[in-house]
């Protein structure tokens, strides 16, 4: 799974690894410290919550859920090159979920979700041996919220 980073003011997706991105524009170099101007993004839902934060539904912290035996990596910035010094092993996680920095008055929820307070979700059954029918239902439920995200009006400011 690749590191998806959303900055926070603009809602621009960045791939990459964790610490200080550095680019450029325009002859000018600009320098982010990924932990204060950028949250990261579960890679199948990126899309979605970037369009739900476009259109004024503020996202506080996501995922799309994953089969056992998902193996995190940890990285470490090291002589200026991003290395992974460890990864951790990461059981089930049968929920899919957003979860917003306020509660907002959705006109319709995506199908199959539940609203609870700031956050709304899917829960799967844990199946044991057939983990791509897990996955399956997770890159599903992230279909379901990329076309709900589009089909939402955005906020009147």
């Amino acid at each position: 799974m690749a590191y998806v980073f959303m900055h926070k003011k603009t809602f621009a997706l960045s791939y990459g690894g964790c610490g200080t991105l550095t680019t450029s524009k325009n002859g000018k170099e600009y320098t982010y410290d990924i932990r204060n101007d950028f949250i990261e993004v579960d890679e199948l839902i990126a899309i979605p919550v970037q369009m739900l934060n476009r259109k004024g539904y503020t996202t506080a912290c996501c995922c799309a859920g994953h089969a056992p035996g998902h193996l995190f990596p940890i990285p470490e910035i090291k002589n200026e090159a991003i290395t992974v010094i460890e990864y951790s092993w990461d059981p089930w996680c049968t929920t899919t979920y957003i979860t917003f920095d306020k509660e907002y008055d959705f006109p319709f929820l995506p199908e199959g979700f539940t609203k609870q307070k700031n956050k709304i979700f899917k829960e799967y059954q844990k199946i044991e041996d057939a983990e791509w029918q897990t996955m399956l239902a997770i890159m599903e439920s992230a279909q379901t919220l990329h076309n709900w995200a589009e089909a939402l009006p955005a906020i009147k400011q």
